[in-house]
């Protein structure tokens, strides 16, 4: 299951990981991908960047156009977002949201983020992130020493040549020692493609293609299953 997820990972860096799945997702998977990309959407509805965001109730919504025939098509009326960069000065951080302009209207309304989010409902924040920082700022406002944890997808490195390729990059699953990697040929773990292979590989294939199509002599199914090369076979496969 985890290297479905960091498939799925990889390829769904900066779009809607929970929203893919749906709401039917277990709990475990869903927890899972909430660490992976925190404040995810958990729900189709929302996208990700509307949680890590502040959009004060605004969301898409639909129109119709008529062409010159007169038939009407559906076009997506997105809201006015824009990333900007707001401090709380009750954390002493700045952080960057993707702001509409109706949330930007209450910020300049209530002064700064701190009382936007104090103030404001919590349906109209509507984010993830937002209550996060909400809750965040309600305890170091009520316990001055309170020490501000680590915010999730607050640490960002600037986005270059070198480290958007580290987005794409395929991560192994377990840590290989170098010693290991360089003495043992490591091919046998995946398979090749005919176009990958070399002449020999390709002519141990055909080879193996034709006895399986083509055997010697004829062994029935009830040998077959009953031999010891077909229990050590599947004590093999078992033990994998």
């Amino acid at each position: 299951m985890m290297m479905q997820l960091r498939k799925m990972h990889q390829r769904l860096m900066f779009t809607q990981p929970l929203a893919f799945f749906g709401t039917n997702m277990g709990g475990q998977a869903q927890h899972i991908l909430q660490k992976i990309m925190p404040f995810a959407t958990p729900t189709p509805a929302q996208s990700s960047r509307h949680h890590r965001g502040l959009y004060h109730g605004k969301t898409h919504g639909r129109r119709f156009q008529r062409c010159f025939s007169m038939k009407k098509s559906i076009v997506t009326m997105m809201p006015n977002v824009k990333s900007r960069t707001l401090r709380s000065d009750i954390l002493g951080q700045s952080f960057k949201f993707d702001v509409t302009t109706k949330a930007r209207k209450c910020l300049i309304k209530a002064g700064s983020l701190d009382n936007y989010l104090l103030n404001t409902k919590p349906a109209n924040i509507g984010s993830l992130f937002g209550l996060h920082l909400r809750d965040l700022i309600r305890k170091k406002k009520a316990d001055p020493e309170f020490v501000v944890p680590y915010i999730k997808g607050s640490a960002k490195l600037p986005r270059t040549r070198k480290t958007s390729v580290w987005e794409y990059k395929q991560v192994p699953a377990m840590y290989m020692p170098t010693h290991v990697k360089v003495s043992e040929d490591h091919s046998k773990y995946f398979l090749k493609t005919p176009s990958e292979m070399s002449r020999y590989e390709i002519s141990q294939l055909e080879q193996m293609l034709r006895d399986i199509d083509e055997p010697d002599e004829f062994v029935p199914d009830e040998e077959m299953l009953a031999s010891e090369e077909f229990k050590e076979l599947k004590d093999q496969m078992l033990a994998i």
